[in-house]
This record gives C-alpha cells, sequence and structure tokens, in this order.
C-alpha cells in the first residue's frame, strides 16, 4: 500500500505507468482498494499539490519515442536529480510544482545550488528581494546599452554596506545616491552637459546583505540568453513559488541538493559544511 504522494514519488522515477494499478491507504480510499494512478488523480485532482495544464490527446508513442523516453529517464536517474516529468492522463498533462522550481534553481542559478536548509518566510522574503534585483538590473543594463550606444561615458557610485543601510529609512535620499549618472565629453562644458538619469535603489530585507545577493543575481544572468529570458523565467518561476506548499519545497531541494554534498561554494570557495553556515552564506554574513 502507498499514499498518494508515493505514487508520484515512484512514478517520477519511472518504475511504474499511469495504468498500472496500486494499493490505497486508508487516507487515500478504502484500504486494499486498487486504483490507477490517473483514476486516482481525477478522483482528487483538487487535493493534490500539482498544477494542471490542458494537453491535446496525442496517440501511443512509437517504439523510437518510447526509447528515447527510456534513455532519458535513465539519464536523469543517473544524474540523482528528481526532474520533471510529464504525467499523462485524460486530458491532462499534471506537473508538481516543487520540481519546477527545483529544477529551475539547479538549471539556471549554480551558485545557490549548495542550498540545503532554508526556513519557508525567509526563503519567500528573500526572493522578494532577488526579483526587484533583476528588474532594477535589466532597467540599468537598458539605461547603459543606450548611453553607449549614443557615445556617452558612464560613470557610477559606489555604496558600502554601512551607507545602504543608512539609506534605508528615506528613499528619497536612495534613489539620489544610488543613480550611474550618464554624461558625454561635452560635460566639459557646462551649456552642453548631459542630464544624469535616475534610477531606484532597492533596499534589501533585514540581515540580507544587498550585493549579495545582487552577485548572486548577476551568476543568474551569465546562465541566461539574454535580459529577455531572465524577466520570463523569473515571472515563472515566481508564479509557481505562489502556488507551492514551502514547507514541501524546502524539503524537497534538501534532499535533491544534499544528494551533491557539497563542501564549499563554488563561486566563492567559502566552506559551507554545516546549516548554519550555509544559512549565513546565503543571507551575505560570510565574505564573498
Amino acid at each position: 500500500p502507498c499514499t498518494r504522494y508515493d505514487a508520484l514519488i515512484w512514478f517520477m522515477e519511472g518504475y511504474f505507468n499511469g495504468n498500472q494499478l496500486f494499493a490505497l491507504r486508508k487516507t487515500d480510499g478504502k484500504e486494499g482498494q486498487w486504483r490507477t494512478l490517473d483514476q486516482l488523480i481525477a478522483r482528487n485532482g483538487a487535493d493534490m499539490p500539482f498544477l494542471e495544464l490542458p494537453v491535446e490527446i496525442e496517440g501511443k508513442r512509437g517504439e523510437e519515442e518510447e526509447e528515447e523516453i527510456r534513455k532519458e529517464r535513465a539519464e536523469l536517474r543517473q544524474r540523482g536529480l528528481l526532474m520533471r516529468r510529464e504525467v499523462k492522463c485524460v486530458k491532462m498533462r499534471i506537473v508538481p510544482a516543487e520540481y519546477r522550481i527545483c529544477e529551475f534553481l539547479l538549471t539556471h542559478i549554480g551558485n545557490i545550488k549548495h542550498i540545503r536548509s532554508m526556513d519557508g518566510d525567509a526563503c519567500a522574503e528573500a526572493y522578494d528581494f532577488w526579483w526587484n534585483v533583476v528588474d532594477t538590473v535589466l532597467t540599468d543594463t537598458i539605461v547603459i546599452s543606450e548611453a553607449k550606444s549614443e557615445g556617452r561615458e558612464v560613470h557610477y557610485t559606489v555604496l558600502d554596506s554601512s551607507s545602504v543601510l543608512d539609506t534605508m529609512e528615506n528613499k528619497d535620499e536612495r534613489k539620489a545616491t544610488m543613480a550611474p549618472s550618464v554624461s558625454s565629453a561635452a560635460d566639459q562644458q557646462p551649456a552642453q552637459a548631459e542630464p544624469s538619469v535616475s534610477i531606484s535603489q532597492i533596499s534589501s530585507p533585514p540581515g540580507l546583505d544587498p550585493f549579495a545577493l545582487l552577485k548572486s543575481c548577476e551568476g543568474a544572468t551569465r546562465k541566461m540568453q539574454g535580459s529577455r529570458d531572465l524577466t520570463v523565467r523569473f515571472k515563472k518561476l515566481r508564479a509557481l513559488f505562489d502556488q507551492c506548499d514551502k514547507k514541501k519545497f524546502v524539503q524537497q531541494t534538501s534532499e535533491i541538493l544534499a544528494r551533491h554534498n557539497v563542501k564549499m561554494c563554488e563561486l566563492c570557495h567559502v566552506k559551507i559544511d554545516s546549516t548554519n553556515n550555509v544559512i549565513e552564506h546565503i543571507c551575505g554574513k560570510k565574505a564573498h
């Protein structure tokens, strides 16, 4: 006998298909009663933590397609990752939100794949900050690109962490101090000076180093194809994050990433051999 969750995990590992019968426990139905996974999903779909996306009904797979699927599953099992699987039932495709988020993190954000444990609320708070940083980075990139295309020079004002903390109380001062100024060689003549460009600064949640998280965001940018792709992927990730079970997400992410047995941050070369070190490093308390 197994639970719905056990059945899903076994299915995603490739041990059986949606038409195979299995026994139910009392929590899922009459004990000993046999159901297929498709029937179980159809009956309890609203209570199951899946995303349901409509798809067209396809015919039976050919031998070549079945062979490709078997090779893909074998490769994923060899890598030791529970990645996204497409579970087909009657007119529906079931995709667990937590696994899609884990796939995004493992594939596109290499410098945080050492996360093993994180409080759900802290994770959500940090994620909101990452999202804001992404928007600002893209805005800065557009302004800088336009300035360079017009042959103008770009100057930055860099603030340390203490300056950022001092300006968190006043948003107007923060906008003025963190805005990069764009000027041309004609700035030597006051009458022909280019106007400066004002860009908002982002205040991070308490206890989070904005520059450390900005570096994490830049690491994600390097692994993607252009700013548009970055924006779309983060929007999809945020939608999934809002729908998933935060505790289950933390638990499953911990289990998946623990298999890598990472002892050091790949980008910063900081030891993360304990849960406390990992959390402190992610929050920017450890040196980057």
